[in-house]
C-alpha cells in the first residue's frame, strides 16, 4: 500500500478474519521504516511470516543488524587485527614504530648538539671536545689539532644528524602512505562486502549516507593503525 490509512483499513478486515478461526495469523509491516506495526493470531504463524519477510528482504531484525555494523571496543581491536592480519602490513607497522622511535632519539641528540655548539662558539673557555660525535670524527676521519677543527667536527656531526632525521621523516611518510593505501583498500572492501550481505530491508530502511558511513569508519581505523598507535608507542 502507498497510503497508511488504506493499509490500516485492510489490516482491520484481516484481523477480524483471523479472530473468526483458529490457526490463522497476520503480520502488519512498515517496510520503509523496518518496523512491525501489529500482529495477530497464532504466534507460530506470525513467527513464520516474520521469517518469510526476512527471507524476501522486506524486514530485518535490527538487533542482528546492529551487531554487524556496531562500533565498540572489541570491534576496534577486531578491526585492528583485520587491518594487520597480513604479514606485510604488520612488518610495515613495526618499521613505522621503529622509525618514529629512532627519529625521537635523533631529535634529542640534535637538541643536545645545538646546545653544545652554542656554548663552544659563544664562550672561548668552554671545552671544545665535549661532543661525542665531534670526538668520533676527530678520532676516525678528521685531524683535530686546533679549537677551530674541533668546532668544525661538531658542525659536521650536527649536519649529519639533521640529514639523518630528515631521511627518517621521509621514510616514515613513505611507509605511512603505503600502509594507508593497502589498509584502507582492504577495510573498505570488507565493509562493502558486509553491506552487500545485508538484507534488502536494511537498505530500504536506511539512507545511502548511513550505509556509506561504514567507509568513514574504515578511514578512521586506518588512521588509528598507521598514525595514532605508532605515535603513541
Amino acid at each position: 500500500f502507498s497510503e497508511k490509512q488504506e493499509a490500516v483499513r485492510w489490516w482491520q478486515g484481516i484481523r477480524e478474519k483471523c479472530r473468526q478461526k483458529a490457526g490463522r495469523g497476520a503480520l502488519f509491516l512498515d517496510t520503509k521504516r523496518n518496523t512491525i506495526l501489529n500482529k495477530t493470531g497464532s504466534e507460530k504463524i506470525t513467527a513464520y511470516l516474520m521469517s518469510e519477510a526476512e527471507r524476501k528482504g522486506m524486514y530485518v531484525t535490527m538487533k542482528e543488524n546492529a551487531t554487524k555494523l556496531s562500533v565498540s571496543l572489541s570491534g576496534m581491536f577486531s578491526g585492528i587485527y583485520k587491518a594487520l592480519r597480513t604479514r606485510e602490513q604488520a612488518i610495515r607497522m613495526l618499521i613505522l614504530i621503529s622509525l618514529l622511535l629512532c627519529g625521537s632519539i635523533v631529535d634529542l641528540e640534535i637538541l643536545s648538539l645545538t646546545g653544545q655548539l652554542l656554548s663552544v662558539i659563544s664562550d672561548n673557555t668552554t671545552a671544545d671536545n665535549q661532543s661525542f660525535y665531534g670526538n668520533v670524527l676527530c678520532q676516525t676521519v678528521l685531524e683535530c689539532s686546533t679549537r677551530f677543527e674541533h668546532i668544525r667536527a661538531m658542525l659536521i656531526g650536527f649536519v649529519f644528524m639533521v640529514i639523518l632525521e630528515q631521511i627518517m621523516v621521509l621514510g616514515n611518510y613513505y611507509l605511512e602512505n603505503l600502509s594507508l593505501q593497502g589498509i584502507t583498500g582492504n577495510l573498505r572492501t570488507q565493509s562493502l562486502e558486509k553491506a552487500l550481505s545485508l538484507h534488502k530491508g536494511y537498505h530500504d530502511s536506511h539512507t545511502t549516507a548511513e550505509v556509506a558511513s561504514v567507509m568513514g569508519r574504515a578511514d578512521s581505523m586506518t588512521y588509528l593503525v598507521t598514525f595514532t598507535i605508532p605515535s603513541a608507542v
